[in-house]
């Protein structure tokens, strides 16, 4: 967790800080201004590790960027659909002589610079390995240079069908491969090659799987609803990894499921590099791998939007990514991959009547960064939106003015992109002011800043809109319009909620014998009702600190700095702390970057301040409000009420209370590692059952107070109990798309929740929390899986199996199975799904097998059922099994007691190599009642 936790913040700062920082180098003012930290710069002493690049290999300036940027020509290697295709050669020719050379990057560029070619002229394009299955969309065309430099050619390739020759020995398949043709046997015994399929139907999904993988199980029943909607168009070939063709046909029985399926097909496995499972594959009507996803999709509408776009009759050859990859692939330097722009920079004065800016606003493009998009204008004059579509690409709007009076900056804004990962930054004088993201449906307002008279002068706006690589909500854009001046008296209104960036050290202090970098310092108020310290009063504005971003005390980001191993304090390494509360800091749900200040966190601050020396802006001598310089508030406008903790249920300091009865959550975004923190303090000890109601996949992570005691994940659909360590011993049962758990909870002990939905897709549900006695028994699983393996032996194990014995009758028993430590009998389920056969019952099974056709013979012969194990058909033995269990009444109907007989049939058809033989997996069939409590 901690590494993974490590690689996101990393992840994070890179793209929030360098990337931006690429965008706005040349913006920067002098670093003594108050208003402008160096965004972005890097430590300017040498690194105790010597292996470190220095400051000067680091950074770069206006004419490094320009150089790097520079080229002469790029050739651009595609798909009729814009998808770049990689390793192709690209020369350039002078009649019959090569001028260069190069390969196309994985975004299909090929880039060729001053040094590849002494004198601009025009070349002859000439491509060679061409990606297997394609041709020149156009033959006709004679591909040339232009005589003027920095110009760009995109040439078009046209998938040509599946390839109908042997796979190349070594071959790995990419997004936008042809495929290769295939032929397997299904379960059902028929033939599947792939290319008279696709003569047949418009794509084909191949989806890998095993019979013990439960979220391979999770997607089966939507994935069959899809198809039976789509069969006519599409076909789905499910190849299981490691299962028999007699373990797929009988899971395919059993399941009722309606697509091809094969057993493990070992070429094809190691083509995608599907080391994970679920892993879904879809093959356009051309033969070309169009997408690739990796995990669960537990909703149908996954599968039909998907189809949609492939079946339709004016389908050209696309590519989708959701950020999955078969082949990750990191030798391309990111300029190598960034799209230049292809559009021409609109006249700024076309720009500032759009946006209805007065004479007093000044627009401007940057000139200084090949990488940046422009803005352009609607079609009505009436707004500016941003034009780039591809991942990493940025669109960026200087906007100069002057300030001689008080007054605020305001304009509207209307986003429809992927909440936190597409974003319009908004900086004022190269400070990240405001980050919007997510799906809006109507014009609103930016209070970007307020300004008094020490703002009196020169101030530039800078928006930014930025967009990741990933598959995005809306339509990827960002518009805006109505730039104005507005009266600070205007913003006292009931409609406003403006909350105003600012920093808790101000007035640069240029005296000759100053003892402090600034003149004035917020007064830091702690608040022990939430746990922060506020501006200047209790109940003041929450102070912040920059973890992510440079700050007035230093050039690098406290995050950086701890990360690269300069926050060392009396020999002790600080990067631990920092890191967690930088992780909090980057999901902060209002400026990414920010956590509130707690005690812990000022005492942290003050130990960085005083022993980090590398970066700092200060050269004086450290003093008490140095780690203020670290800090920031928000200064709230309007009759609305101070903004809430933008943090809650980030952190554990911030844990949302839930109380017993009913409860609202919120799932705003996805977020690694799992789970929004939501605490309960019972008032009275005993057993309480929390569970969420609705139709959403969600789940559910149990902390103790210490925060670091697991005592369960509870999961959706899965209806498994992952880990439970108590002395009560505390168990779960599961409904079908909610988690629902029983748990002796201790009074007056915070326990932490960690809600999330289980794809970790944006919600809200209630959560119930009903105390049910100070001791209570209920029927759960006697084990659900998933299997786990012996890392020594090898062999598979069912880790949260129940102990059991049998209950002897000529030892006096009464001639049950029962759980060990309860002493409770064990129950099979006959008529219900189980985690062994988790889409038909035993009853439903035993009556599929039975079934006759119309005259009166059995459709399944003896040999074609579930149940015939080693030539003996043991389907008449569990049908009488689930008739007598039928026969119980009230909540026992439907289960019957396991004895020694059934005990026996269970074991012989689970312990079959028609069911892997796992030992004890038949209690994945059976249920017992456990009980909580002090006395459990």
């Amino acid at each position: 967790m901690k590494r993974l936790r490590k690689l996101l913040l990393l992840c994070s700062t890179l793209i929030l800080c360098c990337t931006l920082c690429f965008a706005i180098a040349c913006e920067g003012d002098d670093s003594s201004s108050p208003n402008s930290p160096v965004e972005g710069s890097t430590p300017d002493s040498t690194s105790p590790d010597e292996s470190s690049s220095s400051p000067d290999e680091e950074s770069s300036s206006p004419d490094d960027e320009e150089e790097t940027a520079a080229y002469m020509y790029r050739v651009v290697v595609e798909t009729v659909g814009g998808y770049g295709l990689r390793d192709v050669s690209v020369g350039l020719y002078d009649g019959e002589t090569l001028v260069a050379e190069k390969k196309t990057t994985s975004a299909g560029f090929a880039t060729f610079k001053e040094e590849d070619i002494a004198t601009a002229g025009e070349y002859t394009i000439v491509l060679d390995d061409l990606p297997a299955g394609y041709a020149l969309a156009d033959d006709s065309v004679d591909y040339k240079t232009e005589t003027e430099i920095k110009t760009k050619t995109n040439i078009a390739l046209m998938p040509q069908g599946v390839i109908k020759e042997a796979v190349p020995s070594g071959k790995s398949y990419r997004l936008g491969d042809v495929m290769y043709d295939f032929t397997v046997t299904t379960s059902d015994d028929q033939t599947f090659t792939l290319s008279e399929v696709l003569k047949e139907k418009k794509a084909v999904l191949l989806n890998f799987w095993a019979t013990w993988c439960n979220p391979c199980k999770m997607e089966f029943p939507v994935m069959n609803s899809a198809y039976y909607e789509y069969r006519n168009d599409v076909s789905i070939l499910a190849m299981s990894t490691t299962d028999t063709m007699a373990a797929v046909a009988q899971f395919k029985t059993t399941s009722g499921l309606t697509f091809d399926m094969t057993e493990r097909g070992e070429s094809l496995t190691t083509l995608f590099n599907t080391s994970a499972i679920p892993t879904s594959v879809l093959i356009d009507r051309y033969g070309v791998i169009s997408f690739y996803h990796s995990g669960s999709m537990t909703s149908k509408r996954d599968f039909t939007d998907l189809f949609d776009k492939f079946i339709a009759d004016d389908y050209q050859p696309t590519i989708l990514s959701d950020g999955s990859s078969i082949n990750p692939d990191g030798d391309d330097s990111q300029e190598d991959n960034m799209v230049l722009p292809d559009i021409a920079d609109p006249d700024t004065a076309d720009v500032e009547a759009a946006l209805g800016a007065s004479s007093a606003f000044s627009a401007e493009w940057d000139t200084q960064d090949a990488y940046s998009w422009p803005w352009l204008i609607s079609e009505n004059n009436d707004y500016i939106y941003s034009p780039n579509k591809f991942a990493y690409s940025y669109s960026t709007l200087k906007i100069n003015f002057e300030v001689t009076a008080p007054t605020a900056l305001t304009f509207e804004y209307l986003i429809s992109s992927e909440e936190k990962a597409d974003i319009l930054y908004v900086l004022i004088d190269g400070t990240i002011i405001h980050q919007l993201s997510g799906i809006e449906s109507d014009w609103k307002t930016c209070y970007a800043d307020v300004f008094d008279e020490d703002d009196y002068g020169s101030h530039q706006l800078i928006l930014i809109y930025m967009k990741d690589d990933s598959l995005s909500a809306g339509d990827d854009m960002a518009k805006v319009r109505n730039l104005k001046f507005t009266s600070v008296e205007e913003l006292d209104s009931p409609n406003v909620d403006a909350n105003i960036f600012r920093y808790a050290a101000t007035k640069l202090n240029e005296d000759a014998n100053a003892t402090t970098q600034y003149k004035t310092y917020i007064t830091p108020v702690y608040n022990e009702d939430d746990g922060y310290y506020h501006v200047n009063e209790k109940d003041g504005a929450i102070l912040f600190a920059n973890m992510m971003f440079p700050s007035l005390w230093n050039s690098t980001s406290v995050w950086i700095l701890a990360y690269e191993g300069y926050c060392v304090a009396d020999g002790n390494n600080l990067i631990e702390p920092i890191e967690a509360h930088s992780w909090v800091a980057s999901n902060n749900m209002t400026n990414n970057g920010y956590t509130p200040v707690t005690r812990d966190l000022r005492r942290l601050l003050e130990l960085v301040v005083k022993n980090v020396e590398i970066g700092q802006l200060w050269d004086g001598e450290n003093h008490a409000n140095e780690w203020l310089e670290v800090c920031v508030y928000y200064q709230h406008y309007g009759q609305t009420p101070e903004m809430a903790d933008p943090t809650e249920t980030i952190s554990f300091h911030a844990a949302k209370p839930l109380q017993e009865g009913s409860n609202m959550v919120n799932i705003p975004f996805a977020m690694k590692p799992r789970g929004f923190k939501y605490s309960f303090t019972p008032t009275k000890s005993g057993v309480y059952n929390v569970y969420s109601t609705g139709s959403i996949d969600t789940a559910c992570f149990l902390v103790d107070e210490d925060q670091e005691t697991f005592l369960g994940s509870y999961d959706e659909q899965i209806g498994v109990l992952v880990d439970s360590t108590d002395e009560h011993g505390n168990p779960i049962k599961i409904a079908d798309t909610n988690f629902k758990f029983y748990y002796y909870f201790e009074a007056d002990r915070t326990y932490y929740m960690l809600m999330t939905t289980y794809l970790d897709m944006t919600a809200t549900y209630e959560v119930k929390i009903d105390y049910m006695g100070e001791t209570y028994s209920y029927f759960t699983n006697a084990a659900t899986g998933p299997y786990s393996a012996n890392l020594t032996t090898f062999e598979l194990y069912i880790p949260d199996a129940i102990d059991y014995y049998y209950s002897d009758p000529a030892q006096g028993g009464d001639g049950y199975y029962h759980e060990k430590e309860s002493g409770n009998i064990i129950y099979l389920d006959c008529n219900r799904v189980t985690a062994f056969f988790p889409y038909n019952s035993l009853k439903d099974i035993c009556e599929k097998a039975l079934e006759l056709d119309d005259d009166f013979n059995f459709v399944y012969q003896p040999e074609d059922r579930a149940f015939y194990i080693g030539g003996v058909d043991y389907t008449p033995a569990m049908y009488t099994v689930c008739n007598n269990a039928s026969n119980n009444e009230g909540a026992l109907r439907g289960f019957i007691a396991v004895d020694q007989e059934i005990f026996e049939l269970l074991n012989t058809i689970t312990r079959s190599n028609k069911y892997e033989g796992i030992q004890d997996s038949w209690l994945m069939l059976c249920y017992y009642y456990k009980n909580l409590g002090p006395s459990a």
